[in-house]
């Protein structure tokens, strides 16, 4: 893909997440654990992080995604989601198996939490 077809695919992934962040947001909330994290090995440089979370004793797993333009960055932010650390998970009430990660829910690690993953 060349450089022009990635920065508007990022563009478009990126929109993409701000939707489902503003679509989601009058979803109820759950605590939930870190499962793992790290960059994807695909050639777009992705943070991905598994979580799991339970809605009325019933279990569930989910996957964070965010796109980079850089692998550093992906690294990075991928970084400071650490296993078996909180992350707050918002959940379909219909359907909780729908779960949706908001950055802006989180109360992320201190820098130096994550300087040695």
């Amino acid at each position: 893909m060349d450089l022009v077809g990635e920065l508007i695919a990022f563009l478009v992934q990126t929109a993409l997440r701000l939707i489902r962040d503003r679509d989601t947001r009058a979803w109820p909330t759950v605590e939930g654990v870190i499962h793992a994290s790290s960059r994807s090995s695909s050639i777009d440089p992705t943070a991905e992080v598994t979580y799991m979370y339970s809605v009325d004793g019933e279990r569930y797993f989910g996957v964070h995604k965010r796109s980079f333009l850089l692998g550093n960055s992906a690294d990075d932010y991928a970084k400071r989601f650490i296993p078996e650390w909180k992350v707050t998970v918002r959940y379909c009430e219909k359907d909780p198996q729908k779960s949706f990660v908001s950055e802006r829910d989180q109360v992320m690690p201190p820098v130096w939490a994550t300087r040695f993953r």
